[in-house]
Formats: C-alpha cells, structure tokens, sequence
C-alpha cells in the first residue's frame, strides 16, 4: 500500500509564529503603556454607552480630550478591569503595527 505523507509547510509556520509573537509583544507594550497612564486620565463616563456600547462621540482620547483620528493616530479603547478609557496612539506614545488583511494566516 502507498504511504500517505503530510506536507507540513514547516516555512510557512515559522513566519506565522513569528508574526503572531511580534503582534503580541506590541499589544502587551500597548497595554503596559496604556496601564501606566491611569493616573493622569478620566475614565469614560458610564452614561456615554448605550444598548449598542460605546456611542462614536463619547470616544475621546482621556489625555487631549479630542476624537480626531488618522490612519497612524487612532484611538486604543481599553476596557480591562479598572480601565474603561481611551487613548491615541501618539498621546500613549505607542507605536502602531501595521497588521495587512492581504496577509494569509
């Protein structure tokens, strides 16, 4: 009888593994950054969400106060425990990765 052999695209894994490792690594700076900021900032009031979550004009940044966006300053929305604030990526002083929906996973 013929042996089946798997193909196993060892290649293909390796840069996966290592994508996922490197978006990992930058959302726990985003959160650890984020996490650091507390102190400083006001959590988003209760009374902004409604039945469909957070309503788009109540999501200002806790450090500047405003809700412009651009394709390389968006807003981080934290939800953990304690959080409940938002933030731009250049007030956090985080750094974005880019992530491409043209990447195969």
């Amino acid at each position: 009888s013929e042996s089946k052999s798997r193909i196993v695209p060892r290649t293909e894994l390796r840069r996966v593994r290592l994508r996922i490792r490197t978006l990992k690594e930058a959302l726990r700076s985003v959160v650890a950054t984020i996490e650091d900021l507390h102190g400083d900032t006001k959590p988003i009031p209760d009374e902004a969400y409604d039945s469909d979550g957070l309503a788009e004009e109540h999501m200002l940044c806790s450090m500047c106060g405003t809700s412009n966006v651009s394709e390389d300053n968006d807003i981080v929305l934290c939800d953990g425990i304690g959080c409940n604030r938002a933030f731009h990526f250049r007030c956090a002083s985080v750094t974005a990765v880019e992530v491409t929906e043209s990447e195969d996973w």
